[in-house]
């Protein structure tokens, strides 16, 4: 029988040669050992995996998984089924963490039975389109409305840098969601918060994200776009049931679900990998318009849940026109310039 390890640091990767030896080096040189390292290799086509087999020989706590390509949610369910941690630990494969990060967020978890603890994300290079909220200090939270207030800093967006309970996930049978193309990581965490009772935040380690790989799902067309974005929905209105104070958070900094969405969906036509010419495109943003929530949604707004930031105004407005083009011609260029900045931060991808 294999002996249960205190945290499982499950790494997928997919065509990740540039980054995964650095990534996994940040694990080994973990000052916490207790740990096991499952690393899914998703069918990468690149010499990922024969880096990882090489690495593997030297340690023992790490084991390669093998898989058909099937993404990112498959790549780490796979993991998760694999785990035999009290505590899970997800790492993308361009990403990194501090030595000292997986001792810091396990002491405070096991001293304080959380079922959740975070530490701070840090956007490393200058490929960064977003601002991650830092914590300011430690947290502790017991009761439905200390979490509700708490958990909006500890970037939800993302399933990295968040130490799991496996019998809360194994339990309750959650996992990623393998018919969403975007926004998994999103709805496991939002899962997973409506099982909770005790919530922490350590902000004295950090995870870094690299954000220098571009087949990263974030940068491409992602398929199932629609049914992705209501599960998106559905799941934060359904969390927000659970957490009225993370609602309030949540609406000081974003705009209204239904507005959101529709930025969303029209923005990843635009990425690459696109199956759509520009006319079809446009084709495409005038169909989803059309639909009454969503043509309304920019003339009816809720107070508190307009636009939040100069950008998102530019984004209301365009969309009040109703005009699929101009609203075309915006997402192309900002998707140009996202391409231009993400060039000049390469120089920053570790060897």
């Amino acid at each position: 029988m294999m002996l249960e390890k205190k945290v499982s640091v499950i790494i997928p990767i997919y065509n990740s040669e540039k980054t995964i030896k650095y990534c996994i080096n940040s694990v080994q040189k973990q000052t916490f050992k207790d740990i096991e390292i499952i690393i899914v290799n998703d069918g990468s086509t690149d010499n990922s995996l024969n880096i990882v087999n090489e690495i593997a020989l030297d340690d023992s706590r790490i084991t390669i998984i093998n898989k058909k390509n099937g993404g990112v949610s498959s790549a780490r369910n796979s993991g998760i089924n694999y785990a035999t941690g009290k505590y899970l630990f997800f790492l993308d494969s361009d990403d990194h963490i501090d030595s000292d990060l997986l001792c810091a967020i396990y002491k405070v978890g096991i001293t304080n039975n959380a079922d959740l603890v975070c530490c701070n994300l840090v956007e490393q290079n200058n490929t960064k389109f977003m601002k991650f909220d830092q914590l300011s200090c430690h947290i502790i939270a017991k009761s439905t409305e200390e979490i509700g207030k708490c958990i909006y800093n500890m970037y939800l967006g993302s399933s990295c840098g968040k130490l799991f309970k496996a019998e809360i996930i194994k339990n309750n049978n959650i996992l990623f969601k393998e018919i969403m193309s975007i926004g998994e990581d999103m709805e496991f965490v939002h899962q997973y918060l409506c099982h909770v009772g005790i919530v922490a935040g350590v902000p004295e380690v950090n995870y870094y994200i690299e954000n220098i790989n571009p087949t990263s799902l974030s940068k491409r067309y992602a398929h199932n776009m629609k049914a992705t974005l209501e599960t998106y929905s559905d799941t934060l209105k359904r969390v927000f049931k659970y957490y009225p104070e993370y609602e309030i958070a949540y609406y000081s900094k974003h705009m209204d679900i239904e507005l959101e969405k529709c930025i969303l969906f029209v923005n990843n036509l635009f990425l690459q990998g696109t199956p759509y010419r520009w006319k079809e495109k446009i084709n495409e943003i005038k169909s989803y318009l059309i639909e009454d929530k969503h043509v309304n949604a920019f003339y009816y707004v809720a107070t508190g849940k307009g636009p939040k930031n100069k950008l998102n105004q530019i984004y209301f407005y365009i969309f009040r026109t109703k005009k699929p083009a101009i609203i075309g011609f915006l997402f192309y260029f900002k998707e140009k310039l996202r391409k231009i900045i993400w060039m000049r931060g390469k120089k920053n991808v570790h060897c």
